[in-house]
């Protein structure tokens, strides 16, 4: 454990003495990994369907603030959605206006999960994102987890009918795929229900004045994803997706536990209990001390013989 903690601090430390390019990197190997993910599900658009004008995007996204990075994913994605029909990629549009107005008057700071929860939804593990959520963020956040749910849904909606929209004389359109195959789909309810909640449990057990409350809060919130979302399953009677929400849950799990050790760093096992006061009142206080582990002190001694002097030589 010892040494656990001691690598965790190393890379801590590194990151703080090289926080900007750490930050940089960060935006650009996300941009990366996302516009990758656009591409493979979403690449209807032949001239951005290539790896390096991923990278070169992903590269110029990295010098801008975190919040510009959902802005340009998310201009990236309606561009191909257009290619594929116009107004899927108006609705889409439409949709994320919408959710930056409401994150701006609910004063969500992390907008750009309207946009990673998609991308994290079409490879299976959207709960990475209520999960970070939960763990590093406030509460008005939920508002980002609600409209970012929307549009995964519509998304995976869109991929399902695809080929419709390429067909000749076929009158699908987005509306109907909107009203019918997501505000009519029951599953829908259920996946934004399993959103909320998982993001609500994890944001609120994390501060309760008990033992572990971090801990607590990913197992807790982990349970309620996975009992809402199989209840879901059941009663729209798609079995067949439950091994891919075991797999992603576990995923989310592992997700949140090194969240946890990066960010969460309490001693329980040296816990103090403090009372003191004032005039007015009695303090009763209890201090979690921070894992801290000695940094280790080396000292080199050099040790050398002593030559005898060459006069002694020659005597």
């Amino acid at each position: 454990m010892n040494k656990m903690t001691m690598f965790r601090d190393r890379i801590r430390t590194l990151i703080v003495e090289h926080e900007i390019f750490a930050q940089r990197l960060w935006r650009g190997i996300l941009s990366f990994v996302s516009l990758m993910v656009i591409n493979h599900y979403f690449g209807y658009l032949n001239i951005l369907n290539h790896g390096w004008v991923a990278f070169l995007i992903a590269f110029g996204v990295a010098f801008i603030p975190t919040s510009g990075v959902g802005l340009v994913l998310a201009i990236y994605l309606v561009i191909h959605l257009a290619n594929l029909a116009t107004d899927v990629a108006a609705i889409l549009l439409l949709l994320f206006l919408l959710g930056y107005f409401l994150c701006y008057f609910y004063q969500s700071k992390e907008d750009y999960n309207m946009i990673l929860l998609p991308v994290f939804s079409q490879i299976g593990i959207p709960f990475v994102i209520p999960m970070e959520s939960g763990l590093l963020g406030g509460v008005a956040e939920v508002c980002s987890i609600i409209c970012g749910g929307t549009i995964s849904f519509y998304l995976q909606e869109i991929r399902n009918t695809a080929s419709s929209f390429l067909e000749e004389g076929n009158d699908t359109s987005a509306a109907d795929v909107l009203l019918h195959q997501v505000l009519g789909n029951r599953l829908f309810y259920f996946y934004m229900v399993s959103l909320i909640v998982t993001f609500l449990v994890i944001s609120l057990v994390r501060y309760q004045k008990v033992r572990y409350a971090w801990l607590a809060a990913v197992l807790f919130g982990s349970v309620a994803e996975v009992v809402i979302m199989l209840a879901g399953f059941l009663v729209t009677s798609v079995p067949s997706k439950v091994p891919a929400l075991l797999i992603g849950s576990a995923i989310t799990l592992l997700f949140g536990f090194l969240l946890i050790f990066f960010f969460r760093n309490l001693d329980y096992t040296r816990v103090e209990h403090v009372q003191f006061e004032d005039d007015e009142y009695y303090y009763y206080v209890t201090a979690v001390p921070k894992i801290r582990l000695a940094a280790e002190d080396k000292k080199v001694v050099k040790i050398t013989e002593d030559k005898p002097s060459r006069k002694g030589n020659n005597e």
